[in-house]
This record gives C-alpha cells, structure tokens and sequence, in this order.
C-alpha cells in the first residue's frame, strides 16, 4: 500500500514539475479580443503597472522604463494590434531575457518579476497600451532620447 502510494506521489509530482516547466506562448489564436477589456487594462496599468513605469519619474528616480518608451519598440516591431499584444503578453507572462526587448534597460533595472495576473488580463493591459496615448516622460524627446 505505502510503495503504491509512493510510486502514484512520485508520479505526480514528475507530471506537475514537467507541466510547470513548459512556458506557452500566446499566438493570435488564443487572443479573444470580445473578451478583453480596455476598462480592466486601464485600472492594472494605472494600479500596477506605473508603480514600475511611471511617466513623471526623473532619470535619476526610474526603476524600470516608462510605458510610453516600452509601447514604442514593440509597435516598431509590430505590424498589427495582434502581434502588438502577442510580443507584450509572451514578455510580460513570462519575462526573461530572450524576450525582453530593452536590453539595455534589463541591464540597467534588471528584468521584471511575474506579475501572477492572468494571460487575458496581460491581454487587456497590452491592449489598453496599444489603443492609448501614453504620458510621454518630461525628459523624453520626440526620438526617445533624454532632453
């Protein structure tokens, strides 16, 4: 009885760590645009997100890049609002270096924690992001340089 218990444990636990261990990315058929809601990524990124990225940090105050830089190089990467969503999404659910398109400022602040949400409310934060026109930082030029 303890060995079948045992071999059914072992066996569980090598199906959850293998199952943990495999990341999915978001493809255009796993965004349900009629379920995303702009309202829902309004209040993440003006709750969460700015803690983070806020616009009205001084270069010397920023702890991570402000939105409107970070909405910049995945729209010059992006040819669609899905694309634009998808790239957000597979950084944002799982951030790593691989995907991260700041470099220099992963080198700079370091990359980002998981943030736990849910891959449709990342979806609805991407596409609030998107669809909006962010604060552009006081320091920041129209070429993304400091002033």
């Amino acid at each position: 009885m303890i060995k079948k218990c045992l071999s059914c444990l072992i066996a569980v636990l090598l199906i959850g760590s293998y199952s943990c261990s495999q990341t999915k990315k978001t493809t255009s058929e796993d965004i349900n645009f009629e379920a995303l809601n702009m309202h829902d990524g309004k209040m993440i990124v003006e709750s969460v997100c700015v803690t983070c990225h806020d616009p009205d940090a001084s270069v010397q105050d920023r702890i991570a890049p402000p939105l409107e830089i970070i909405k910049r190089n995945y729209l010059s990467i992006s040819e669609t609002e899905s694309e634009f969503i998808i790239r957000m999404t597979n950084f944002v659910v799982h951030p790593s270096p691989e995907e991260a398109m700041l470099h220099a400022d992963v080198d700079e602040f370091g990359l980002m924690d998981p943030l736990g949400y849910s891959e449709q409310d990342i979806q609805s934060v991407a596409m609030y992001i998107y669809r909006t026109e962010l604060e552009h930082p006081d320091w920041m030029n129209s070429e993304n340089e400091p002033e």
